[in-house]
């Protein structure tokens, strides 16, 4: 059976719910989904603006400005005015946040979230879905573009 387009996307979405179980801390709520998309863009593409984000992802500008406010305020994200158009802002990743935060929580395992998200499976059938998910993480082609930070070896087991 070959997997479908629906089939993917589904998964995907199950699979980003996991990592972001896996990197949340104990009690922490789950961030809104428009906010972790506009961090990821931010990863993604390092210095921008509010535009471009919005270009990339489609959100609308007001939710996007909002993230980029809360992201700010938590010290995840600077912003400094663009040297080339002073009306612009330009957003960036704090060093803190790449080489702190994103680091230590990257590295995190996801054993614990997948069990939280599939509760009913035996302990044999998670770690076999872990080997399958880190044989794909480690056959994947990597693109510099979708590096994930402080993350520079494919797996961890812990």
């Amino acid at each position: 059976m070959m997997v479908t387009a629906g089939q993917l996307y589904r998964l995907s979405r199950e699979l980003r719910d996991v990592a972001l179980s896996a990197t949340a801390d104990p009690g922490q709520e789950r961030p809104p989904l428009g906010l972790v998309t506009v961090t990821d863009d931010i990863v993604r593409h390092g210095e921008t603006t509010v535009s471009e984000i919005v270009a990339r992802t489609g959100l609308a500008q007001s939710l996007v400005s909002k993230s980029v406010a809360q992201l700010r305020q938590a010290g995840v994200v600077q912003t400094h005015t663009d040297r080339n158009d002073r009306r612009r802002n330009r957003i960036s990743i704090t060093d803190a946040t790449r080489s702190g935060i994103f680091v230590e929580r990257g590295e995190r395992t996801i054993t614990h979230a997948l069990r939280r998200r599939l509760p009913n499976l035996p302990a044999e059938q998670i770690i076999k879905i872990e080997r399958l998910l880190e044989e794909l993480v480690v056959r994947w082609p990597s693109r510099p573009d979708h590096q994930i930070p402080g993350n520079s070896s494919p797996t961890r087991r812990g």
